[in-house]
Order: structure tokens, then C-alpha cells, then sequence
């Protein structure tokens, strides 16, 4: 996949759709795949999207060329609802109308306060990390 995370792409929204585009379309011309893995807490979603669209509306590559990871928690709330809005405010940042594949980007809820009791981390007595993970699972089966 583009070998661009949180700390190691060029600066501007613009510039990150242009490396990531000129990634999908010239350095894999080749059939080897085209996998773009991104996150929110990466800073980029709307550039990620913007590349795959630029790439499907010029037709260098249909949508199904391009396969598409992306996460949810990382460094916000997990549980149940959480999961469902962040999945989402994904699709709108990225202006998709689906992913490829949505994973949990860190298992462990360390955002502090989240709707779901298991997972809300500023509750000693109630947070719970399997329980926690349980929820954030249900959001995520029910999104599939």
C-alpha cells in the first residue's frame, strides 16, 4: 500500500490526493494491486478519497481496482455508536460510498469518555476492555 501515514506524507490536503492519485495511477501500472490504507487519526481521509474518485471519474482505474482499508478507533472513543458514527463521518470525509475493509485500528479504547458504559475509560467501575471490544465487534457485523 502507499507508504504514507500520519508522520510521513507532504503537507496540504491537495498534495496528499496528488502523491496518493499519482501513486494508484503511474507507480502501479502493473497488476499487482492498488491497496490504500488510511485512518482518520492519519489526517487524510477527504485526500484519500478525492485520489480514489480522481482515479475512477478519469477512468485510469475502475473503483473495484482499487482495494481500500481504513479504521475506526485509533485515538478515539470506541463502543457500539461510536463505531457506527465513525464509520460514517468515513464515508463522508472520503465521499465513497463504501470501503473495502474497516478495521479497528487499535483495540483498546483510550479516548476517554464514549456513550458505552464498557468503553467509556474515565469510569474505573464500568470500563471494561473485553466488553469494550465486544460492542465496538456488534457495530462493526452490523455494518457489514
Amino acid at each position: 500500500s502507499i507508504p504514507c501515514g500520519r508522520d510521513d506524507c507532504p503537507d496540504g490536503v491537495q498534495a496528499v490526493e496528488d502523491a496518493i492519485y499519482n501513486w494508484l495511477v503511474v507507480a502501479m501500472n502493473d497488476t499487482t494491486g492498488r491497496r490504500v490504507d488510511d485512518a482518520i487519526i492519519y489526517g487524510h481521509p477527504q485526500a484519500t478519497g478525492g485520489a480514489i474518485k480522481r482515479a475512477t471519474i478519469y477512468g485510469k482505474l475502475t473503483r473495484e481496482q482499487i482495494y481500500d482499508t481504513t479504521k475506526v478507533g485509533g485515538l478515539r472513543a470506541m463502543g457500539y455508536s461510536e463505531t457506527l458514527a465513525q464509520a460514517k463521518e468515513i464515508l463522508a470525509l472520503m465521499g465513497l460510498d463504501y470501503v473495502d475493509i474497516l478495521l479497528v485500528h487499535y483495540p483498546k479504547s483510550s479516548a476517554g469518555s464514549s456513550s458505552d458504559p464498557y468503553c467509556n475509560t474515565t469510569d474505573s467501575i464500568r470500563y471494561n476492555e473485553r466488553e469494550c471490544r465486544l460492542s465496538t465487534w456488534h457495530a462493526m457485523v452490523e455494518l457489514y
